[in-house]
């Protein structure tokens, strides 16, 4: 299978150790589907959830042809909304549908998406009330919109978005696989004592408060703080210590032996290309930061950054030594697409970290009836990425938006923006009106 998604279908029902799909799931009638599992598990709904594709209109495709067959610029549904209008890279316009079968048509006759690059002009639009909605605000101009434009409403969510510096773990030239190709261990960031004296170097609590203040906290790992149950709050982040760091690099090789202000080891120098996905300003800034921290450790960082389809493609490949991107953590505690071994298999590990234990955990975690049984397993992987940090975490991020306030009933927060939108509405009598987020 060719599917990032394959963890979700993974508990299916299976003949001869492969998806069975007339097995797994049956169409009792036109609106009834029934999924059948292997076994019952904590994510069985979740995983219930991926989209169902009308059979009636793509069983005539090919399978190369999926992804681009026409077909696919005009959706078909019975849900709240219908699509009116779709202009790429411009606008998608969504219309309340009278035929909604899942729940009811939406209270708004009109939902428009536009997609505006510019990102001030995203924040005038709003100030202007052109727009609604404006999701992704930047920390400053959130405190700044709650000040002087009293008809928005700022909502700031905790817990789902962090944003890491990545490092390969294994050798990019010849990325490790799960199936019986060597390891190499990087370079530069193959021993975990380098990857703790990269954290310990780089001062994460100067950059919460320079950028993010209140819209932001400290990260030490990959279960959000949202989840009270499995996140361990007795682990607290590597300190800002440069000088353990130079005392963990020395013992690991890395000195000044040539006199040039770069470390080097076994004639090669520490020096690096920090990729950096274009665009995104906090992590331009913090890039520049961790460049002049590392420099004070005679590292040398370069900064390139990557056009962001670019990047991301290339990232997932392993052909990156270092990189800053940022990752949302699913709603479900199943993490094996960000941390399992097999890493053909699992394309968003991207530092090529591999942990038996944590293999062994991921894999009792998914066995397990209640999610939280899980609690004292998930603190356990946290404590292993905690002393092998195969990359750094730097910092939890608020998702930000702001929303008019003449917009009724939105239900933002950790579940997404637009969490049933089909029940906003507008300050005025009915269903009638048009809401525009960017």
């Amino acid at each position: 299978m060719a599917s990032v998604r394959q963890a979700s279908v993974e508990n299916l029902m299976r003949t001869g150790g492969k998806l069975d799909i007339k097995k797994s799931v049956e169409v009792r009638d036109d609106s009834t589907v029934v999924f059948h599992f292997a076994r019952a598990y904590p994510g069985q709904l979740f995983d219930a959830g991926l989209p169902i594709l009308p059979a009636h209109i793509f069983e005539k495709l090919s399978r190369k042809d999926l992804r681009t067959d026409p077909v696919n610029r005009s959706p078909v549904g019975f849900g709240p909304f219908s699509l009116a209008k779709w202009t790429p890279l411009q606008e998608v316009v969504l219309q309340s549908n009278p035929g909604a079968v899942a729940l009811y048509p939406a209270r708004l006759s009109q939902l428009v998406f536009r997609i505006v690059p510019d990102y001030r002009t995203r924040l005038s639009q709003l100030e202007s009330g052109e727009v609604d909605l404006v999701s992704g605000l930047r920390p400053e101009d959130a405190d700044k919109l709650v000040r002087e434009v009293p008809s928005v409403d700022i909502i700031s969510t905790p817990g789902r978005d962090y944003d890491f510096l990545g490092w390969n773990n294994v050798d990019s030239e010849n990325p490790a696989t799960s199936s019986g190709s060597p390891v190499r261990p990087h370079r530069l960031f193959g021993s975990s004592n380098v990857r703790r004296a990269l954290t310990m170097a780089i001062n994460r609590e100067e950059l919460v408060q320079a950028y993010l203040g209140r819209h932001g906290q400290v990260a030490f790992g990959g279960i959000s703080p949202l989840f009270r149950w499995a996140y361990d709050d007795s682990l607290k982040p590597l300190p800002f210590d440069p000088r353990q760091s130079r005392a963990l690099l020395e013992r690991e090789g890395w000195k000044d032996t040539d006199g040039d202000g770069i470390l080097d080891k076994n004639k090669v120098p520490f020096s690096f290309v920090l990729k950096v996905p274009a665009g995104n300003q906090l992590r331009t800034v913090v890039a520049a930061a961790v460049q002049q921290q590392l420099k004070q450790l005679k590292i040398d960082v370069k900064i390139d950054q990557v056009e962001r389809s670019t990047f991301w493609q290339e990232v997932t490949t392993r052909k990156y030594d270092a990189w800053l991107a940022g990752f949302s953590v699913p709603l479900q505690m199943q993490l094996d697409d960000l941390w399992g071994s097999d890493l053909r298999k699992y394309p968003f590990n991207l530092t090529g970290f591999r942990d038996a234990r944590i293999d062994k955990i991921l894999a009792t975690v998914r066995t397990l009836k209640s999610e939280t049984d899980g609690a004292l397993l998930w603190k356990e992987f946290q404590k292993i990425v905690h002393d092998e940090q195969p990359c750094t975490f730097l910092y939890w991020i608020n998702s930000i938006v702001a929303v008019n306030k003449r917009v009724r009933d939105t239900h933002i927060g950790v579940l997404g923006t637009t969490h049933q939108a089909w029940e906003w509405h507008l300050d005025t009598v009915g269903s009638e009106g048009s809401v525009t987020s960017h």
